[in-house]
């Protein structure tokens, strides 16, 4: 463009500024880590300081004033990003992790060793640690959930205490969320509820919303295709009929029907969701008619000799309210018959008893419709800030509680890092298996250092006096986003930087 300049940078020079980018980064997010970690307070203009200890919260804010560093920090960032989101937990750990293999690898490469090859070797250890790492996982019970609350909501017994009789009330596939509260205090509410792997049928019909909250929302459950616009006039006219919003589950929206409904949802607005029943095949046919058993809705099938055209408001069902979010659909509250509800709580227990065919699990999450619940964490506080912290808070704690429940727990404290630094790694003999065994001894080693002790073992068995774990998942997380970002950043050779005049 006119008017703007580039400044290319090289070879050794790139190579200082990405390792000057990590520490710096590195330095500052590692300051929380660990049971022990201190706060980091940031600053900025025109508004009043945050002090903080949530590591993700720190690495939100990094945008370092060279922009060569900035490159490093910001891989960094997005790497850290990726676990918490994916994990909850886990921002300082990629952080400091990276930081350490970036360090190695830049030390390798300027004694001749080629990046690419150092790539290659370090992404050949991946599924090493990470399959040792399997091996030390447990699966998580309720028992382990307060433990791992208090590590990802930063040593906050009160807010741990909190998420964890959140997780006791709702029960397995049960839902938490947060809100604000309308007072000073942070409060539990509980109820029953309903949660689907399954959002908008199509992304169209988000309309670029993320979040979506219907009240008094009813339920309409139809175990068949709506392909025709004329099917899809249906549904409007049901919707307008009802003056509510309405939540279709049906197998499929196609066609000239999904045409319709989304241009109907773009220009007026309608409260009108549909998603996708769960599971495939028989077992959808059997979740059909669980969903209009918990919402008292009548189930309309091609089986049963149903059409679209058959569908009218007595055969919806209700809830108190239904969320949605780009990946999942909440049902709160469970309004059917208890009487046809306690029946199919006695069919899947049966199920579970006498299943010969290993079908457990899926019997298991559909007597979750039954059973689980949903509860509200409502946050409170003196001001805004206040409480935006601690719902960041919360809501890590969630995720970190949630990919422990499905992925199961290991020692934490650093312990577990410690132990793939010192397990199979080390009988792998190349350069990629050295520097990752050495990064995940970083790990521990700012754990102790932000204790106040003083070790060179990786095991150091003062950590785990602390009785601490951590989601597995987090851990593989770490692992998998940190190798991603650090290969980024060590086989970088060159760095175009535009500059306005």
């Amino acid at each position: 463009m006119v008017g703007d300049f580039v400044t290319i940078l090289k070879g050794e020079e790139v190579r200082a500024k990405l390792l000057e980018g990590s520490k710096e980064a590195a330095d500052a997010v590692s300051t929380t880590f660990g049971p022990y970690g201190k706060n980091v307070a940031i600053t900025m203009k025109y508004n009043v300081p945050t002090v903080t200890k949530d590591g993700a919260t720190v690495a939100g804010f990094i945008k370092l004033k060279d922009p060569a560093k900035n490159v490093a920090a910001q891989l960094i960032n997005q790497a850290a990003n990726e676990t918490a989101k994916v994990a909850g937990d886990g921002t300082t750990s990629t952080t400091v992790l990276t930081k350490g293999l970036v360090e190695r690898a830049f030390n390798l490469i300027e004694t001749g060793v080629q990046p690419m090859q150092l790539k290659k070797e370090l992404l050949a250890v991946e599924p090493i640690v990470l399959a040792e790492l399997q091996t030390l996982s447990s699966p998580v019970g309720y028992k382990n959930i307060y433990s791992i609350a208090l590590v990802a909501c930063n040593g906050d017994s009160e807010m741990a205490e909190l998420v964890t009789e959140a997780f006791t009330v709702v029960g397995e596939g049960g839902h938490v969320t947060v809100a604000d509260s309308r007072s000073y205090e942070t409060t539990l509410d509980a109820t029953d509820g309903i949660k689907l792997d399954r959002s908008h049928i199509l992304p169209s019909l988000a309309n670029g919303r993320s979040n979506v909250r219907h009240k008094d929302c009813r339920i309409a459950v139809l175990d068949m295709d709506i392909t025709t616009a004329e099917e899809a006039l249906k549904l409007l006219a049901v919707q307008e009929e009802l003056g509510t919003p309405l939540l279709i589950i049906c197998n499929d929206l196609t066609g000239a029907a999904a045409e319709v409904i989304a241009f109907n949802k773009e220009k007026y607005k309608i409260a009108l969701e549909v998603i996708r029943a769960p599971f495939i095949a028989e077992a959808r046919k059997e979740a059909c008619i669980d969903l209009a058993c918990v919402t008292g809705a009548t189930l309309l099938s091609k089986q049963a000799g149903w059409e679209v055209s058959d569908f009218q408001a007595t055969h919806c069902g209700s809830s108190e309210s239904v969320e949605m979010t780009l990946k999942e659909t909440n049902i709160i509250g469970r309004l059917g018959e208890a009487e046809e509800i306690e029946k199919r709580v006695a069919f899947y227990e049966d199920k579970i008893a006498t299943d010969k065919e290993g079908l457990v699990d899926n019997y298991k999450k559909r007597l979750a419709f039954f059973t689980s619940g949903a509860a509200v964490i409502y946050v409170g506080g003196s001001n805004e800030t206040e409480v935006g912290e601690k719902k960041t808070r919360i809501d890590d704690t969630i995720r970190a509680v949630r990919s422990a429940m499905e992925e199961g727990f290991v020692t934490g404290g650093g312990l577990t890092y410690g132990k793939l630094a010192e397990g199979k790694l080390s009988t792998v003999e190349s350069l990629g298996s050295d520097i990752l065994s050495e990064s995940l001894a970083d790990i521990v080693n700012v754990i102790l250092s932000n204790s106040g002790i003083v070790s060179t073992s990786t095991h150091n068995k003062s950590v785990a006096t602390l009785d601490i774990i951590d989601p597995t998942l987090v851990i593989k997380s770490t692992i998998k986003n940190a190798i991603g970002a650090a290969t980024m950043i060590f086989t970088t050779d060159c760095i175009v930087i535009r500059e306005e005049d």
